[in-house]
């Protein structure tokens, strides 16, 4: 980060709800590398940013997201630089128990219960 920049914004827990997606969906201008994708805006604590990331539409109007972190410019404009949801929360706490599973004792004395439980524990091909 540049010297100037502010501290990151991270928003989680019941402030996540606070994050508000505007009406309407745009055009980015015509001449800018972004030209031919469009954008949404949200507003957080009486400031806009922007995102053209569908899922992160989709999983704030439904509830789905966990954590938002925005960068904050020498001006005060926010930019969103990344989400967590809790389809991908949830996803890491299953391979973080499927991880603990995994043990010498458990491999030593019954292999083959070790490799069911993991099997049944596997998550299931989702999207966000």
């Amino acid at each position: 980060m540049a010297e100037n920049a502010t501290k990151p914004v991270v928003v989680t827990g019941e402030d996540v709800l606070l994050v508000q997606a505007l009406a309407g969906e745009f055009d980015y201008a015509k001449g800018t590398k972004m030209e031919g994708q469009k954008y949404r805006r949200y507003n957080f604590g009486g400031k806009v940013f922007i995102s053209n990331d569908e899922v992160f539409y989709n999983a704030i109007l439904n509830g789905g997201v966990s954590k938002i972190t925005l960068d904050s410019n020498e001006e005060g404009q926010l930019s969103l630089t990344g989400y967590i949801t809790f389809n991908q929360q949830i996803g890491l706490k299953r391979n973080q128990v499927m991880l603990d599973l995994i043990t010498p004792d458990a491999f030593s004395t019954n292999p083959e219960a070790l490799f069911k439980s993991l099997e049944n524990a596997a998550p299931q091909s989702t999207t966000e």
